[in-house]
C-alpha cells in the first residue's frame, strides 16, 4: 500500500514490482518534518476549575514532483504519475522531496475544566482545537502530469490535498460518576 500514488492494495507495492519508479527515490519521506516544538501545560485556580493549553508548532513536509506513465523510462507498462520525473516526454529524474515543502504550521487548543464540588466525581472539559483558525497545507498533490496508453495527460500537481481543520472543533468531555454501581 502506498498512499502517495493510489495505491490500495496491500498485497501489491509498485515501487519493487518495477525498478525505474525508484529512481531518484533515496531523498527525503513524505513525514520529513525537520522541527516540531510542542508546548503544554495547565493551572489550577482552586478544586474547581483549571484551564490548560496544547501548542503545536511544526516545519513543513517536503514535496516530491511525480510523473510518467506508459513508457517512461523505457518501460512498458502503466502505473501513471508514479515515477520520480517532472517533466512532461523527458526522462529527467526528480529527487523525492526535492520540490520544496509544505508550510509552517501553528496548532493552539486552549481548554477549560470544571469539577463541581457538589457532584462528586463529575468532570467537564471544553477544549477548542486550532483556536486561531490556522488553515495551512499539511499534504498536497505531488503528481505533476500523467498519461495513460490513450496519451491523455493530466495534471493535478501542488493542490492541496490535505488541509488543517478549522477553528469549528470545539468538544465537550464529560465524565459523570456511575450510579449504583453493582455487579
Amino acid at each position: 500500500m502506498k498512499s502517495t500514488n493510489g495505491q490500495s492494495d496491500t498485497g501489491t507495492t509498485s515501487d519493487f514490482d518495477f525498478a525505474e519508479i525508484m529512481y531518484g527515490a533515496d531523498d527525503y519521506l513524505f513525514n520529513d518534518h525537520r522541527h516540531t516544538f510542542k508546548l503544554y501545560g495547565g493551572y489550577h485556580f482552586n478544586d474547581e476549575w483549571q484551564v490548560g493549553a496544547n501548542i503545536q508548532v511544526q516545519s513543513g513536509a517536503p514535496i516530491s514532483c511525480l510523473g510518467g506513465g506508459m513508457g517512461t523510462f523505457g518501460t512498458e507498462y502503466g502505473y501513471a504519475g508514479v515515477f520520480h520525473t517532472c517533466n512532461v516526454a523527458e526522462d529527467d529524474i526528480s529527487r523525492l522531496g526535492g520540490s520544496g515543502r509544505t508550510p509552517w504550521t501553528l496548532n493552539v487548543s486552549p481548554n477549560v475544566v470544571y469539577k463541581p464540588k457538589w457532584a462528586q466525581g463529575l468532570s467537564m472539559q471544553l477544549s477548542v482545537l486550532n483556536a486561531f483558525n490556522s488553515i495551512k497545507p499539511v499534504q498536497v498533490y505531488e503528481t505533476r502530469y500523467s498519461y495513460n496508453s490513450a496519451g491523455t495527460i493530466t495534471d493535478f500537481y501542488n493542490y492541496h490535498a490535505a488541509l488543517r481543520p478549522p477553528a469549528a472543533a470545539v468538544r465537550l468531555v464529560s465524565d459523570a460518576p456511575k450510579l449504583g454501581g453493582h455487579g
